[in-house]
């Protein structure tokens, strides 16, 4: 499985669209300059979204992009299956293999669509948002204080030591 380089602009685009608390519509031309995006392609990603019930957009002076719904509601599945075809394994016809092995082959890779599809059903806007806060905390903590935080220290004469707090999001 790959993500594709549509697919990476339309994650940016939606995050920065949930970053975006007033919910008020984003010009495209903005959305593309924040994340250093090619306006034009990323108005045809944005276009789509919109067609899929991502996104919703306003025209006029104050128009853009918007999320159809708060980040928690939106999925990185409806993203992917927004701008690509849905997840269905491809397996060419290898005449080579035996029948035996190539339903075999066929059936592993049904499974593992089916299980990418389920854990991209999961992961939500507002996950990665979450995740991306905790990362930015944590750089911006100075290395002293994270020696301090994740260094050795001593209970009873005995070296211990001790873990940096988790940043991983729950899901």
């Amino acid at each position: 499985m790959k993500i594709t380089r549509t697919i990476g602009y339309a994650i940016h685009a939606t995050l920065e669209l949930a970053e975006h608390e007033h919910g008020s519509p984003i010009p495209c031309s903005e959305l593309a300059q924040r994340r250093g995006l090619p306006p034009r392609f990323l108005l045809q990603i944005l276009r789509i979204l919109v067609k899929k019930g991502v996104l919703r957009s306003a025209q006029g002076v104050f128009g853009g992009y918007s999320l159809d719904r708060s980040p928690d509601a939106v999925t990185l599945l409806e993203i992917v299956e927004a701008l690509d075809e849905p997840f269905s394994p491809a397996l060419p016809q290898l005449p080579s293999f035996p029948p035996a092995i190539q339903d075999q082959l066929a059936s592993t890779m049904e499974r593992a669509a089916k299980a990418a599809k389920l854990e991209m059903g999961k992961l939500t806007l507002g996950q990665l948002l979450r995740a991306a806060k905790n990362d930015r905390q944590f750089e911006n903590i100075t290395p002293l204080d994270r020696d301090n935080q994740a260094g050795p220290s001593t209970f009873n004469g005995q070296s211990e030591i001790k873990s940096p707090p988790s940043m991983v999001t729950s899901y």
